[in-house]
Formats: C-alpha cells, sequence, structure tokens
C-alpha cells in the first residue's frame, strides 16, 4: 500500500523508492499528539555512510555498526542508545542428522570448546554477554541454573571426543556469511579452537542468500547464525 494505513501518531505523506518515507504528525490521533511536526526517513544503504550523514549533521538519529557505537561513546555530541533488553543473540548450530553431530557427547564437546568470553570481549567489544542457553537473564524463560552450563574448557571437550570414539577428531564445514563480521568471528575463533583437539573445520563462507538457503535446507555441519528481538515473549 503505497499510499499507508494506519491510526499512529503519525500519517503517511509520500514513498519515494530508494531515497526516503515522509511522515507527518498525525493531528487526529487518538492519543498523546507527536511532539514532532513530522519525520523523514532517508534510505540509506550503507551503514558507513549513514554515520557519516549522523557526523555531517543530515541526520539526527541512525542506526550504527558495533564499532561506530563504540567509537562514538567517546564523543560528547552524541548519544548512544542500546536497545532495551538486548538487540539479538548469536547462537552455532550443529546438524544432528550427520556425523558426527548426531552423538551428544560430540554436540558437548563443541559447547565446552566455544570461547564465548573471548567472543564477547574480542568480536562483540564488550558489548554483550555470554550465554548458554537461547533467553538471558532479562527474560522470564531464562534458566538461572543453566549459567555457565558448558565453560570454556578444551580438556573437557578432548575427553568428551575421545569417549564418543573421535578421539583423533574429525573435519567439518562451518556454514557462515561471508559479510558478517560478528558471524565469521566467531567462526574463526572456533575454527582456532577446534583445530587444538584434533578438529580440523574449513569456513564456508556465502553472501547472505546462499547462507540463508544451506541453512533452511539443513546443508551443513556446523551453523553460523544470530536472531533478533529476543527480548520479545515468546507468544
Amino acid at each position: 500500500d503505497r499510499m499507508g494505513s494506519g491510526t499512529g501518531p503519525f500519517e503517511f505523506v509520500e514513498f519515494i523508492p530508494g531515497d526516503h518515507i515522509t511522515l507527518k504528525r498525525n493531528e487526529n490521533y487518538w492519543g498523546t499528539k507527536a511532539s514532532l511536526d513530522g519525520i523523514e526517513v532517508k534510505i540509506i544503504g550503507d551503514a558507513q555512510a549513514a554515520t557519516a550523514n549522523l557526523e555531517a549533521g543530515a541526520a539526527d538519529l541512525v542506526a550504527v555498526s558495533l564499532q561506530d557505537f563504540v567509537r562514538l561513546q567517546e564523543d560528547t555530541r552524541y548519544k548512544t542508545l542500546k536497545m532495551v533488553g538486548g538487540a539479538g543473540i548469536v547462537n552455532v548450530w550443529l546438524n544432528m542428522k550427520r556425523e558426527p553431530f548426531d552423538n551428544k557427547l560430540v554436540r558437548q564437546a563443541i559447547n565446552h570448546a566455544i570461547d564465548r568470553e573471548r567472543f564477547v570481549r574480542t568480536i562483540l567489544m564488550e558489548q554483550s554477554t555470554p550465554l548458554w542457553q537461547p533467553q538471558a537473564d532479562y527474560h522470564w524463560a531464562h534458566f538461572t541454573e543453566l549459567e555457565n552450563k558448558y565453560p570454556f574448557d578444551l580438556e573437557k571437550a578432548k575427553a568428551l571426543l575421545t569417549e564418543a570414539g573421535h578421539g583423533d577428531g574429525f573435519e567439518a564445514a562451518i556454514n557462515a556469511i561471508a559479510d558478517n563480521a560478528v558471524n565469521i568471528g566467531l567462526a574463526e575463533i572456533l575454527q582456532s579452537d577446534l583445530a587444538k583437539i584434533g578438529v580440523t573445520t574449513t569456513i564456508d563462507a556465502k553472501d547472505s542468500p546462499r547462507w540463508a538457503e544451506a541453512s533452511d535446507r539443513g546443508e551443513f555441519d556446523m551453523n553460523m547464525h544470530s536472531y533478533g528481538r529476543n527480548n520479545a515473549d515468546p507468544t
């Protein structure tokens, strides 16, 4: 619907594809009237260009990359805000339909080989927290007893592999998104640590559409994945 619809605090004015969306205050809004006369949403396809617009004074509010978020925190001209309750979860999928990931001991070994603390400290620039379950501590579905369930422990991981009959290790491919620094960063950390316990991995980096296709079809051994809106109630 290019005309726009709804009963919100702003009315649709126009949409110029690839350029901007213009909204104006809805004077007939049922609730408290908006304090702004209007909003112009500029369509900028590149995150660096969006940040450049902010710093040039051409934009008032932008979503920035993690690196720019940390950098702009030190500049008193800007106020940096994090999404309440977190923005997303980064996780690793193991394909249980493929050997040796059909073995619970192997999956446990991989869990012990994920250096969550290092990942948060380096790739996520200390802007997140390590997790051992799908929901963080602000969510009602978080289980405190599962915290640090699988501490980083390569010796424990190696022992579990030996118990599973894979003491000499094995080979596996990691499905990852080529242009996603967080996605690739975790894959590289995991690859490095798995090599220490005899597991040789290759990072199969694809563009987003090809990665998604392989992810949806289960065409992977290991899969770097992330999902957002994890602060929402699943119902």
